[in-house]
Parts: C-alpha cells; structure tokens; sequence
C-alpha cells in the first residue's frame, strides 16, 4: 500500500520541548526542542524511508473553535517564548529535509490532517498519523493509524478502545459527556469517564442517547443529561475535527523533495548540532571546484600571501609535513624548508590558520621571523568572535564563515583552502570590525602569539631527581595513611572505593550519614570534613586522598612531560580555550600545582632556574578586586586601594563590626570580596567559610550596603546579559551567555553568575595579557637573554640571566603595573629565587 505520513507539528514540538532538557547554542537561541524535533524526523526518515511526508501546524490565528466557545483551551498558558523562538529553526530544518509544511487560517493542525485523510482516502493508501495528541484518535481505521516515535508505538482501532473504552469515532461522543480538562470542554456535569464509557458502549453517539434518554433507569443519570444537552452537544462540536476544511492540494504535493544538504548543514552549524553535522558529512560528499594556476615558487607574488602549513603532531612536538602558498591566484605546494624561510625573509603580510606552531617549529629550526611581517590568523579570528565555539579547525571554519566544504586531503584540498584564505580573512575582518573587535585581535591576541611561541619554545626546567626523591616520600607517607585508616576501621578495604568507604563510615563505625546518591551515602571532601568534627578517620581520608592526587597527577606524572633533548617541561599555554579569555595551561597543566601547603610547595622546588639564571615570579595583587572597583566605580573600595589599604582587613572590620581583625575574620572577609567577583550565592559562602546560611545571607547583604557602586554593577551586568545576551571586557572582548536566559533557575544563576565575574576575569586576562607582550618586547629590543616562561593565573615567572636581574626586575614591575591606567593602581609583588618554590611567600 501506499504510505502517507502526516505530522502534527504543535504535538510534536512540545512533546519534544518537554522532554529534552534546556539546550541553547553558544550565542544564547535556545534549541532544545528543535534537537529533539529533528531528531523525532530523522528516526521516521531512517527507519520507515517515506515517499510521501507533510508536516501540518495549528494557525497563528485563532481557532474557529473559539467562535464556539471563548473559554475553549483559555485555561492554556501562552507558547513559552524559549519554544517560539524554535519554530523559525525547525521550519528551516523541514524544508532543508524537502519536507512541505502545510497551516491554514482559523484551523487546527488536527482539522487539516483529518481533512487530507478524507479527500485522499482510498485507492490503496495508508495514513500514519505522527502524533502524541488524542484527538487524532478519533479519525483511527483500518487504514489510518497513530504513529507516536517517542513511545515507538503504533495504534490501530484495537489500541485506541483498549485505551478509551469506545471506537474511535466515538471518540468526540465520548469528550462531549465527559468533557476534556486539557481543552477546557466542559461535558456533561456529573457525568464523568466511567458514565460516559458506560453511556456511549450501550447507545452510541450522543445523539442517540438523547434519542434514548427514556430507556434510562436512573432518573438522577437521565436528569443530569437533560440538564446538560446543551453543553453535551456544544462539547461535541469542539471536539470533533472538521474533514472539510477545504484544500487546494494534490497528492504529489505531499511527496518528500530532495533534501538541501547545503542549507541543512548552515542550520546545524548555526544551531551548534555537531553529531548531525558530522553524519551528513559521512553521508553525502559535496565536492567544491576551485580554478587555480599551480605556479612555481619563484612565481608567485610573495608580499601578501595566504599559508596553510600541515603538521603532525601537537603545541612543541609539531612537525612540518608541508605546506601550501597562494598569492590570492596562483598557488604552490612544498615540503621544503629553505622554501619557507625564503618565503619568510620576503613577505610582508601573511594569512594562515592556527600561526603558534609554525612558530614553535621555526624556533626549533632557529629561524628568526621578521617582526616586520604582519600576522592575520584565522583561527584566532574565529575564536574572538566566539569564544564558546567548539569546533576551530579550518575546515569548521570555512563552513561556517563561507558555507563550504573541503573533503579528503592531498595536494588539491590544500589548494581550495589556501584559495579560499582570502575570503576568510576579509569576512572574518569584518565581522570584528562590527563586534568591536578589531583592537583586541591586532593589539592583544596576535602580538600574544609570539609571546607563547617562546614561553612553549623555551619551556621550564625541571628536575626528575626531585620529583622521584618527592615520590618515593609521598609513597611512605601515604603507605602510612593507610595503615591508620585500617587500624581505625578495623580492617583493610578499598579507601578508593565509594561504597567500600561508605560501608565503614556509615555501617562498621556508625558516622551519621548526611548525602545520599544513586550508589549510596556521599564520601566526598565536604561529607568528610564535616565527619572530621567528630571522628580522626576522616581527617586521615582526606589527607590521603590530598597525597594520592598530588602523586599522581603531578609527582609521577610531571616527569613524562619532560623533554629529553631540552630537560625541560615544553607545556601548551592555549590562548583559544577559555570563554573569558584566560591563558590556559596543558600538557601538563602547570596552572593547577597546588599553591598553598608545604605539598605544592615542595613540587615546585623542582622547577628550577638553568645554570647562571635565577626563577623571577611577579604575582599581581588582588588583580580583579582592583578591576571590580575600576568598572564599578565604588568610591569606597576605589579609595582602599588609592590609600593602599588592606581590603581584606577592611571589609572584615566592616562586615563583623571589629577594630581588631583576627586571621579567621580576614580569611572569612576574603571569600566575601572574592566570592562577589563570582557572584557567590549565601549558600556558597556558608559552605565556603563554614557558617550559617542566615550569616552568610547578613554579611552578603551588608557588603552591598556599604559598597553600593558593586551592587549596581552587579545588577547592571546581569542586566546587559540578558538585553544583550553576551558582556564584554574593558578591551572589548566578548562572551555570550545563552544559560542567563534558560528557564532552568540553576542553570539561570549560573548565567547571572557569569555576567557578573567575566567582565572583571576577562578584563585581568587582557591586562596580564598586554604586560606580557610589552616585557617580551622590551626584552627583545634590549637583547637580553631572560625570557617568560610560565603564565600562572595572575603570576608571570621568567627565566633571568643573573646580571640582568636588577634590569628586569624594575623592567617587569614597570610594565605590569603600568600597561593600562585604571582609576585604581595596579600593585605588583615580585620574589626571587634558585627555584620556584623559592619564589613563594
């Protein structure tokens, strides 16, 4: 038989709304129920390869329902807007798909399904009705079935009166007496579904119960229709769907087209579904022609040039494989060194995509880049432009920025890439220019490049000797642990296991319990500090799993990383991973070496200076409250600073009403002046300083009593969040934030979270960011031999040649502390040492 598949759009779209967690792509439209939606279409189109497909919506104009009836579904709340704002998304998808949609003025989508079926009735045709909505029950045959893809069920006549009780085309004479809560139908008062299955199983349709009503033994039953046969056979009418709605429609009008992969990957990449995007991309091959004039190398133009290098292997392990060249006609493939530094010693502006690792590699090779040539990476365009993107390769970017894409590699792939190079740059140049962009890209990001080239090229030393001495320690140390934990528990388990852990605590030694989750009572670090209050096990727990994280993952681990050539840890500084534009530390992240104990102290008496170099570190001083105080405008946190005074102290005497300030008060002020940078909640400082929920509540509240400027910042920031949907930094950078819109509170308080901290976090990033090029560049122009080698949170640590000390000492606090004015100084500390550790204080 013929199959006709007819989708009921509203049904669908807030079955899958419903069922599919909130879901936003990184520019903040939300998607969830598109996802779900599309995904609800790919099933049928896979599973039951359809010829003929329509997808029907209800009218954006009232239904004709309403003439009937004003309080016909009046008790419906609106269409939330987070589901509004999909509907354009998923109309795009149906008709990428070849999927016709069909709506018609004053009808409901079930009207016009149930009036294709009836003008296509017959001749060997089956309908299946795509739907989670029981009216369409009604119009269910032989040959006209429900097809409900969340549930994978299909419903005959069989199915829909085991459920309802009646046939389905007593469905309406059903609703009529028992009325439809949903829809607001009022029925039958006192009539009920067991009276109204009862009703309609002896007599049928309503009308024939009003024919019978003599025939009723129950005078009360037979009272009550009577009095309701008005609204018994309104109830009818809006129940009922309409198969006459007239249509203007043939039968090859419902016939699937081919489907626009073009247009359907733009939805996907726009809409951030990578899982589908990939699998049209395994499923179709979408060749693009590119005319070009291979040339020689000597005959391309070299002062503008566009570059796409192919490497093997990662950050200071990548190797050149080989690269190609255009000049914007001709192009040109080498694997030659000397034709690349030729290149280099000639060209004056080139484009390319990801630039740090060419720099790594000339490095290694000792080649010097002129400092002439500016630099356009394409890569670095694409991440300002959005921070949150998850795809940066040039393959992703060229679809998104251009809507092409480059299959298979060789040498004529390399080709359509480097060709389309020009295009990129000008569509992404232009995009920043919109944005705002434009200073933060030239004056920050791309000079920055160069800067983490030479902190990756030249890398840390670190001794093994240190680290293995520091192992075998911990190892005892920890052996030791153990032995007290099992003496406590009286007898050994497995400290690493939960439900090991759990057993002992909570059953062997009878702790009270306080988390439950799906394997169990809680061990984790808050249940087991509150459990140290009242017995030593805990205590010992959590100082063993303290001593087996810091050896593995840093004391046996660091020593892999070594290089063997160099002696030197080469880790990745990625300035393309974070939404708010910090420097994050890889391979190994040397940003996360415990700052505070004597444990993270003692890893980093293993970083060490070279022979006749010392270890500098310059750690900004409460960077971001000083940002938090600039952007606010607060005249009183601006005047703690200008005055140079303790700020922690100072809230503390504030907060808690005190002269004298203790170091458990300053440390509880401490995590209130930080925790509202990152927009803490009561609760989050309860758990962070240990006190009452109502305490932490007071002293949060009085903060911004006293400091009225960060209050309206704050209220300001989640503001423009919401208006905007991003927030920028003081250089300009952006950060969207789609969660501050989401109808899920926690994830809505994150949001409002990040509006608040990004600005002040972003803003320290691009401040750390310019002193570092700025002592790069002096550096260089001075032809001193010390050099950056680590970026760690607000702390740059440089290698310092001995007799160069003194110079750059005053040179780092000269740019650090001057590389912006803000209306508060910027206040510098800077310690020295033979290492790391001895650069701590």
């Amino acid at each position: 038989m013929k199959a006709i598949y007819l989708m009921d759009g509203n049904s669908l779209l807030y079955r899958a709304f419903h069922a599919t967690p909130y879901l936003a792509n990184s520019k903040g439209l939300p998607t969830n129920a598109t996802y779900a939606f599309t995904n609800m279409v790919r099933k049928i189109l896979k599973e039951r390869s359809p010829s003929f497909l329509l997808c029907v919506f209800d009218s954006k104009a009232p239904s004709f329902r309403l003439q009937i009836s004003k309080e016909y579904k009046a008790q419906r709340p609106p269409m939330p807007s987070s589901l509004s704002l999909q509907i354009p998304q998923v109309r795009r998808i149906l008709n990428a798909m070849g999927i016709s949609i069909m709506e018609m003025e004053g009808f409901e989508a079930d009207d016009l399904i149930a009036s294709i079926v009836a003008a296509f009735k017959g001749e060997g045709r089956i309908f299946y009705i795509v739907t989670s909505d029981k009216d369409m029950m009604q119009i269910v045959d032989e040959h006209v079935l429900i097809l409900d893809t969340m549930k994978d069920q299909l419903l005959g006549p069989k199915e829909v009166e085991e459920r309802f009780g009646v046939r389905p085309e007593l469905i309406p004479d059903f609703l009529a007496l028992a009325g439809d809560p949903v829809d607001n139908i009022p029925g039958v008062p006192g009539i009920g579904e067991k009276g109204a299955r009862m009703l309609v199983q002896s007599f049928g349709s309503i009308e024939r119960i009003y024919e019978s009503l003599d025939k009723l033994k129950t005078p009360s039953l037979r009272g009550r229709l009577e009095r309701g046969r008005d609204l018994a056979f309104l109830s009818k009418r809006l129940a009922l769907v309409r198969t006459d709605v007239p249509l203007c429609l043939e039968e090859e009008d419902l016939r699937i087209r081919e489907p626009d992969l073009k247009e359907l990957r733009r939805v996907f990449r726009e809409l951030e579904f990578l899982n589908l995007l990939k699998e049209i991309r395994e499923e179709v091959s979408v060749g693009e022609a590119f005319s070009f004039e291979e040339k020689g190398f000597e005959a391309l133009e070299k002062e503008m040039i566009y570059l796409v290098p192919v490497f093997e292997g990662q950050g200071y392990s990548s190797r050149l494989k080989a690269f190609a060249l255009s000049d914007g006609n001709g192009c040109f493939f080498s694997e030659s060194m000397e034709e690349l530094v030729q290149l280099l010693s000639q060209a004056r502006r080139i484009v390319t995509h990801n630039l740090k690792p060419l720099l790594i590699f000339l490095m290694k090779r000792r080649v010097k880049v002129r400092r002439e040539i500016e630099w356009f990476d394409v890569m670095l365009a694409s991440y300002l432009l959005n921070p949150s993107k998850k795809d940066l390769s040039l393959e992703g970017i060229l679809e998104e920025e251009l809507d092409v894409e480059i299959q298979g590699g060789g040498k004529e792939s390399l080709f359509g890439k480097v060709l389309l190079l020009r295009e990129l740059e000008q569509v992404l140049a232009k995009k920043m220019e919109e944005l705002s962009l434009s200073f933060l890209f030239s004056s920050i990001e791309m000079p920055l490049v160069h800067v983490l080239s030479s902190m990756e090229f030249y890398g840390v030393k670190v001794r093994k000797d240190v680290l293995s001495l520091l192992s075998e320690e911990y190892g005892k140390k920890i052996e030791e642990l153990k032995a007290a934990i099992f003496q406590l528990a009286g007898g050994s388990f497995n400290i690493n296991s939960q439900q090991q852990l759990s057993h002992v605590l909570f059953d062997v030694l009878g702790l009270p319990p306080s988390k439950k989750t799906k394997r169990g009572y809680s061990t984790d670090t808050d249940v087991l500090r509150e459990l140290s209050k009242v017995h030593e096990i805990a205590s010992l727990i959590l100082e063993y799993r303290g001593l087996s994280k810091l050896k593995s993952t840093y004391i046996d681990t660091l020593p892999t990383f070594i290089d063997e050539a160099s002696g030197r840890i080469h880790a990745r500084f990625d300035q393309m991973t974070a939404s708010t534009g910090r420097i994050i530390s890889s391979d190994p992240n040397l940003q996360n070496i415990p700052i505070r104990g004597e444990e993270g102290k003692k890893v980093r008496r293993a970083f060490v200076a070279d022979d006749g170099f010392l270890i500098l570190s310059a750690d900004y001083s409460q960077i971001e409250l000083r940002i938090l105080a600039h952007i606010s405008g607060d005249e009183l946190l601006r005047e703690a600073f200008l005055n140079d005074e303790d700020i922690h102290a100072k809230v503390a005497k504030e907060l808690f009403n005190v002269d004298q300030v203790t170091e458990d008060l300053r440390r509880m002020a401490k995590v209130v002046n930080f925790g509202i940078v990152y927009g803490m909640s009561g609760f989050g400082l309860s758990k962070g300083v240990d006190i009452p929920l109502r305490d932490a509540e007071r002293y949060i509240e009085a903060y911004f009593e006293r400091y009225k400027g960060v209050k309206e910042y704050v209220e300001r920031a989640k503001e423009e969040a919401r208006e905007k949907g991003f927030v920028r930094t003081l250089f300009g950078r952006i950060r969207y934030i789609p969660e501050i819109r989401s109808p899920d509170p926690a994830l809505r308080q994150f949001g409002e979270r990040t509006a608040i901290n990004t600005p002040i976090q972003g803003t320290a990033a691009d401040v750390i960011k310019l002193a570092m090029i700025d002592i790069h560049r002096r550096i260089e122009e001075l032809g001193l031999q010390s050099r950056l080698i680590m970026q760690i949170h607000d702390e740059l640590v440089l290698e310092v040649r001995e007799e160069e000390l003194e110079q750059i000492r005053a040179l780092v606090k000269e740019s650090m502390e001057g590389v912006v004015t803000l209306s508060v100084p910027l206040n510098v500390k800077i310690a020295v040492g033979r290492t790391w550790a001895d650069t701590l204080t």
